[in-house]
């Protein structure tokens, strides 16, 4: 007769008449048999020993049902999917002694909500996914929390935030855009996520009705010949009202995020998100965008142009930290350009891998600093972004990086107008 508990089980053994304690799914030894007692004595009980540990009980099973919901300041609204894949994935995760992690999964119906039919107590991480997409995948986790399961509590409400945003003009007017692109990165935490969105425009009625009357967001989720896609849409009275899902944690996590009119303006913020603290709407002041192009050029290296590559990142002037990214490959000339590159510090480098004498697999690089919209320095002349590779210009790369923490803008600089031409700071000494 065996019984088991989550990390011991019990086994009466034939005989003896005594309980027998085992770990790690194995019997302890008998116990040896006791010398003959001496005539007249008195006769040993014949009732078992009682077992030194109570016996565990495994958890009760609960019957854990749920709702996807949209909170949209403050406000919770429906959250429907729709596409060739109508539903979104749930998971309930939490690791044991013995199993490893556990994972229940679970489909929402196109309403949002699901039922796990037979799940254990006890504390999960839930997680809300975009489904038939690999778990790796971070951009593919739309919620995650961690959850206690009790038969008080077996309902669970899963409240997804949205950010509202609008893109606005220097004096507070709203903008005027049919088409906005939305790059955003998220940082610290257990997932790092990057979006490229595009915001349109179209006519037309959500079937949920527009947000200020509690109607909702629908997820699109579109798989085609076997590659997984999806986006969002929504009803609102305000044509200028954006929403962008922010994932949160109860550790603080951060995003920077870029909202750009296609050439012509862009606004960009950086803010903390929390658990339950996560800002509810943003604005961003749209501002003039900048073109940096250049050339690049070989000195003593017989390479070709083709093997280099030019990268352009924009730090924000006073956290100092980066906020727009791109790369390119220049052209048979060396010529490159870079369109749509918001206000900021940016740092344009070249590098290319190629032979050095007996080196096969030497690294080359060349960089310098422009000041794009920020004063001291007003945007230098992008055509005039020259990067020489050569055999020295590694070491004084790495050199003029430093000037970036030495940088300090001008606070009375008006964010929506460049300021007056003075010599780039971050030029290197002549």
């Amino acid at each position: 007769m065996v019984g088991r508990t989550w990390r011991e089980f019990f086994m009466l053994v034939p005989g003896a008449m005594t309980w027998v304690v085992a770990t790690a799914c194995a019997a302890a030894p008998p116990t040896p048999a006791s010398p003959r007692k001496p005539a007249g004595s008195r006769p040993a009980s014949r009732n078992p020993t009682p077992p030194t540990k109570p016996v565990q009980e495994s958890p009760p099973k609960v019957a854990v049902t749920g709702e996807v919901l949209a909170r949209v300041r403050g406000e919770m609204l429906p959250v429907v999917v729709m596409g060739d894949l109508r539903h979104l994935d749930v998971l309930l995760e939490r690791p044991t002694v013995s199993r490893g992690l556990v994972r229940l999964q679970a489909h929402t119906d196109a309403r949002g909500r699901f039922t796990f039919p037979n799940v254990p107590a006890g504390k999960y991480t839930v997680r809300v996914r975009i489904p038939e997409m690999p778990l790796e995948r971070d951009l593919a986790e739309l919620y995650r929390a961690e959850v206690e399961i009790t038969p008080q509590r077996p309902a669970l409400q899963i409240q997804m935030p949205y950010l509202v945003m609008r893109a606005v003009e220097p004096n507070g007017a709203p903008a005027t855009w049919d088409r906005l692109v939305v790059n955003a990165r998220r940082e610290g935490g257990e997932l790092k996520q990057s979006w490229n969105l595009i915001f349109q425009k179209e006519p037309g009625a959500n079937p949920l009705g527009p947000v200020e009357e509690k109607g909702g967001i629908t997820i699109h989720v579109e798989k085609e010949n076997g590659q997984v896609s999806f986006g969002y849409s929504w009803s609102a009275k305000d044509k200028n009202l954006l929403m962008f899902p922010v994932v949160e944690e109860d550790a603080q996590v951060r995003y920077t995020m870029t909202v750009s009119i296609p050439k012509q303006r862009c606004g960009y913020r950086r803010f903390e998100v929390r658990r339950g603290t996560s800002p509810a709407e943003l604005e961003f002041v749209m501002e003039p965008l900048h073109r940096v192009q250049g050339k690049v050029s070989l000195k003593g290296l017989d390479v070709p142009l083709s093997r280099s590559r030019v990268s352009l990142t924009v730090y924000d002037p006073v956290e100092k930290v980066p906020v727009f990214a791109r790369t390119t490959t220049p052209n048979d000339e060396g010529n490159y350009t870079f369109e749509d590159v918001p206000r900021g510090l940016a740092w344009v480098a070249v590098s290319l891998q190629g032979a050095a004498g007996d080196q096969p697999n030497a690294t080359y690089s060349a960089a310098e600093w422009l000041t794009l919209g920020v004063k001291p320095g007003r945007e230098i002349r992008s055509d005039a972004v020259h990067l020489e590779l050569s055999r020295e210009s590694a070491k004084a790369t790495a050199e003029r990086f430093q000037a970036l923490q030495q940088f300090k803008p001008d606070p009375e600089l008006p964010r929506s107008r460049p300021a007056p031409a003075e010599k780039n700071p971050l030029a290197p000494a002549a």
